[in-house]
């Protein structure tokens, strides 16, 4: 029961008579001398029907003279309809039971009630004394027997809080001490800590918007427990404590590191405090201080461009130990900590290169790759991810080319050495070999899949619930589009080399007509392979075929700044693989036709006179008859009287190139074929979210579709509606985005599902996500 399910049947107790001697008492007198209760008569009002209160004349709010209480009662008063079923309660602020004992010398307020003492009764203690509201939470005949503070402070808190008080469980009062402290957590909501950190955030909009009673409570809470007083020191005065940390406000700084992004203009708050000099103080709690080891982080990195490869390796590592642990601190949830957080992924990368990927054959090769060699490539391109600032970005630039550089530079060259000993592995024309041809195989061809983007996708798909399967195959050289498309296609056997030309694509046994993506599809199409493209999926129990070439063309026309492409590109690819599981389709192996080098800055340039060539890019080059120079000629892959110039090492023919293919590198040439299936221990969700993007705790969804009269959700269990972590779905009408909204910051960093459901509550789709962004 609540506090207030008590008072009302306490006071009307005091209406209990025995039939058999009394009548039924006129009304029950509710005296209250020092207006204890009159704060919470708005909810008596609403709980006690039968109430009446004594004051100025006010029938709306059932308030009225003595005079007009005596006609209510009698039922003499039309707008006053009291229940038949109840005693009438007359509430007396300002008067006391004893003003009713000498009628002569009473109040002229309250004369005309006072023979009502006689044919009505008073709600009082034993004692005859009023009831105040300690007295009825710690009496036995209370029977709510709590531990009330009885000091002065404790005492003006109570009353303070009391209308709050009124609508807590009883239950959840016992046993604790009950004083201003308890008291005045409780009118702020029972999170003084997230008080405090709320007025610090905003001082003036909380003085202002704050009701007075709760702003007297927080100055109290202030004063006692943080020995902090608001009235009289600056809000400056509390950023020193709060970032010293000490004692309570400890507490504070905790909280506050939680969910920082809710307290967005604390750190402007402690920017405009001196740090201090003091090397006991906290210094890792002030964003200054932050911020001048961000400063000294990018200096050093700044200072590789001279160092040697073992050096530089060094360096990094022996920064990672010095900035490492900065990434735990709240500044880096901020976002103040983009070198250290681009740091772990450029110490990973060192580890992982400083184990040789050469070896005596390219099986040996290939298995070193498959076990660490690929987290290289992976981790060069994660360090660039979470930087924008161009001076970062040169920093973490020449920190890569230190140490990245001579490594795929010594790699490719020990590739290419094995390939001039034993030769290249030659084209494989049997489509069996590599792709299942049972009923319901879809092939997706993402144009350059490399390697370790393909396993950074296996992951999205897993997360998603999705199975996967990693195998690899060795590419057609040239490895370009034009070699490489058909190559990778389950019709590649229709297909085969003739003259070379400019382009080095294949040409169709049939009738000799040249490569291009049409011509494929219509292959493809003529085999009864389904051609199908996004949103268009096809019949599930035949075998399909489906394009991505996002991500070859991005690499081309934004060099480096692939790197912060990438997550988006392979959360398309997996909607799309998602999507055709969904559909019906069995399975979807995912193939491509080759990988690429990466080198941001560029990559060293070979000299190739246009003379010499009939056509030239990145890394091969098509040479006109007779021409001679000492450039390495490998034979095509469709025709090996066919050559095709390629440079040494990761050099490019042409100048200023950041992403580049068509040479000999492992990179370029092992590619992957990923089996993608659904995992029978988990359903795949309906794919209608295409992105789902945060802004502090407001999140922003993308459905691939419009909708009507579906609802978004957010939960922390998705089939359990309980676990809801917003106030209510939200709807969507004809939309293809909405907006929720996460109030509790301690969710911060949680891990979550967003919902789609329909207009009966089922679920459409599912998300997974972490709230407020990755972490």
């Amino acid at each position: 029961m609540k506090v207030l399910d008590h008072l009302l049947k306490s006071v009307r107790s005091a209406a209990v008579f025995n039939p058999e001697v009394q009548v039924a008492p006129a009304c029950i007198l509710w005296p209250d001398k020092e207006r204890l209760w009159e704060k919470t008569l708005p909810q008596l009002l609403k709980d006690f029907p039968e109430l009446l209160v004594l004051g100025d004349y006010n029938p709306a709010e059932r308030r009225g003279p003595a005079i007009w209480l005596r006609c209510a009662i009698a039922g003499k008063v039309p707008e006053i309809n009291l229940p038949t079923d109840q005693v009438p309660i007359l509430y007396l602020p300002g008067a006391s039971r004893q003003d009713f004992r000498n009628v002569e010398s009473c109040s002229e307020t309250i004369q005309p009630l006072v023979e009502l003492q006689f044919r009505g009764t008073f709600w009082s203690q034993e004692s005859t004394k009023d009831w105040t509201p300690l007295a009825f939470f710690t009496s036995q005949r209370g029977r709510l027997l709590l531990d009330v503070a009885r000091d002065v402070a404790s005492l003006k808190a109570l009353r303070n809080v009391l209308p709050a008080l009124l609508e807590e469980e009883v239950e959840n009062l016992k046993g604790k001490r009950l004083d201003a402290e308890f008291f005045n957590g409780f009118l702020l909501g029972g999170d003084p800590v997230r008080d405090v950190l709320s007025w610090m955030n905003d001082p003036d909009g909380i003085r202002e918007n704050m009701p007075e009673e709760s702003w007297q409570a927080l100055v109290q809470l202030l004063k006692k427990r943080f020995r902090f007083d608001p009235e009289k020191q600056t809000v400056l005065d509390a950023a020193y404590a709060f970032v010293s940390s000490n004692g309570e406000w400890r507490l504070v700084w905790e909280r506050f590191c939680e969910a920082p992004r809710r307290y967005s203009e604390i750190p402007k708050l402690i920017r405009r405090l001196k740090l201090p000099l003091d090397l006991t103080m906290q210094l890792e709690n002030w964003p200054q201080f932050n911020d001048s080891r961000e400063t000294s982080l990018l200096k050093a990195l700044e200072g590789m461009a001279t160092l040697g490869v073992e050096e530089a390796r060094k360096r990094i590592l022996n920064l990672e130990d010095e900035h490492g642990k900065r990434r735990d601190l709240v500044w880096a949830k901020l976002g103040g900590s983009p070198l250290a957080v681009a740091l772990d992924w450029l110490s990973k990368m060192v580890k992982a290169s400083t184990q040789s990927l050469g070896g005596s054959s390219l099986d040996e090769m290939r298995t070193r790759y498959l076990e660490f060699g690929w987290q290289v490539d992976s981790a060069t391109l994660q360090v660039l991810e979470s930087v924008t600032m161009p001076a970062h970005q040169k920093a973490l630039i020449i920190a890569i080319r230190s140490v990245y550089l001579p490594w795929l530079e010594s790699t490719t060259l020990a590739f290419q050495e094995i390939v001039k000993q034993e030769g290249y592995p030659p084209l494989v024309l049997d489509e069996r070999e590599l792709e299942p041809t049972a009923p319901s195989t879809c092939v997706f061809f993402v144009d350059g899949l490399r390697f370790d983007v393909a396993k950074r996708l296996m992951k999205v798909l897993e997360k998603a619930g999705a199975s996967t399967v990693e195998n690899t195959r060795w590419a057609a050289i040239p490895t370009i589009t034009q070699t490489g498309k058909v190559a990778a296609s389950p019709v590649r056997h229709l297909w085969e080399g003739k003259d070379a030309g400019i382009s080095f694509a294949p040409v169709l046994k049939e009738d000799g007509r040249e490569f291009s993506a049409p011509l494929l599809r219509k292959v493809l199409e003529n085999e009864r392979w389904q051609v199908l493209s996004e949103g268009n999926y096809g019949d599930p129990s035949g075998k399909g075929w489906l394009e991505f070439g996002n991500l070859d063309h991005e690499g081309h026309d934004r060099g480096w700044k692939l790197a912060h492409e990438l997550k988006k590109l392979l959360q398309e690819i997996s909607i799309q693989v998602l999507a055709l599981l969904r559909h019906g389709w069995k399975r979807v192996v995912l193939v491509t036709d080759h990988g690429w080098l990466y080198m941001p800055g560029g990559f060293p340039k070979e000299e190739l006179s246009a003379s010499l060539t009939e056509s030239k890019s990145g890394r091969c080059a098509s040479m006109k008859l007779g021409s001679a120079t000492d450039v390495w000629k490998l034979n095509w892959s469709w025709n090996a009287v066919e050559e095709f110039a390629t440079p040494g090492g990761m050099a490019s023919f042409r100048k200023g190139l950041e992403f580049a293919h068509g040479g000999l590198s492992i990179q370029e040439c092992l590619l992957p074929v990923v089996h993608v299936e659904k995992n029978q221990e988990q359903s795949v969700p309906e794919n209608i979210v295409e992105r789902v993007e945060w802004f502090g705790f407001r999140c922003r969804v993308w459905f691939t579709q419009m909708l009507t009269e579906a609802t978004i959700d957010i939960r922390t269990s998705s089939g359990d509606p309980s676990s809801r972590i917003i106030s209510k779905p939200v709807t969507i009408k004809n939309d293809n985005m909405g907006s929720l909204l996460v109030k509790n910051d301690e969710m911060e960093g949680k891990k979550v599902s967003l919902l789609v459901l329909d207009a009966k509550g089922n679920i459409m789709s599912q998300f997974p996500t972490t709230v407020g962004g990755e972490q």
